[in-house]
């Protein structure tokens, strides 16, 4: 079984970091929050209302406007905690093995580290039956994407074609750590197809 954060992504440690700013109320509730989330009790969470937790106090939220560049450490608070429950699910971890790694592998002080292992603990034994749950897990994840144009001037079938080619590259992290490799060529109308797709879902995202 692999080794508890061994698939964290790009960055994850500079996110991680980003829940020291929080104070254990806030970072208690957060951590109830994804734990809906991963139950599927809730359907997203209000990154709007945690940038604002993390710009400004309580009596300055009253009278100054929002700062749009608090949302981004808000999304790597989510972002981050949802991978650390994640994976603490993935493994079964008790809420006193999770506390001990958030700060041996996660880097947390233990402060927060406790808090969020005392939230772990008293909602494990749900997560760990949940059958949504390990669906959910059961689902890679993708750590890496690349892409290249290249024009394929002509096949077996046909010469001086002439046409663009593009090659989607992606890396996906499974359940059990492992990285696996999928390839995909798409042509100019295949590839201009999966874009609208791909808009579709981001205009989406920009309402929740």
């Amino acid at each position: 079984m692999a080794a508890f954060l061994a698939a964290a992504p790009q960055g994850f440690m500079h996110a991680v970091q980003v829940l020291e700013d929080l104070s254990p109320a806030e970072l208690e509730e957060l951590a109830l929050q994804v734990m809906k989330t991963l139950l599927q009790r809730t359907g997203h969470l209000s990154h709007k209302e945690l940038a604002c937790k993390l710009s400004r106090s309580k009596e300055q939220r009253e009278v100054l406007p929002f700062d749009p560049s608090a949302l981004r450490r808000a999304n790597q608070a989510v972002n981050a905690l949802s991978f650390l429950l994640r994976d603490a699910v993935r493994l079964s971890l008790s809420g006193q093995d999770l506390t001990l790694l958030l700060q041996t592998s996660a880097g947390l002080s233990p402060p927060p580290a406790a808090v969020i292992g005392r939230a772990y603990h008293a909602h494990s034994p749900l997560l760990l039956s949940s059958d949504k749950v390990k669906a959910m897990l059961s689902v890679g994840r993708l750590v890496n994407f690349d892409w290249k144009v290249s024009l394929c001037t002509e096949t077996s079938q046909a010469e001086r074609l002439n046409a663009p080619i593009i090659t989607l590259r992606f890396q996906v992290a499974l359940p059990n750590g492992q990285v696996s490799s999928h390839s995909a060529e798409l042509s100019l109308k295949e590839f201009e197809e999966f874009a609208d797709k791909v808009g579709e879902m981001s205009a989406v995202l920009e309402t929740l």
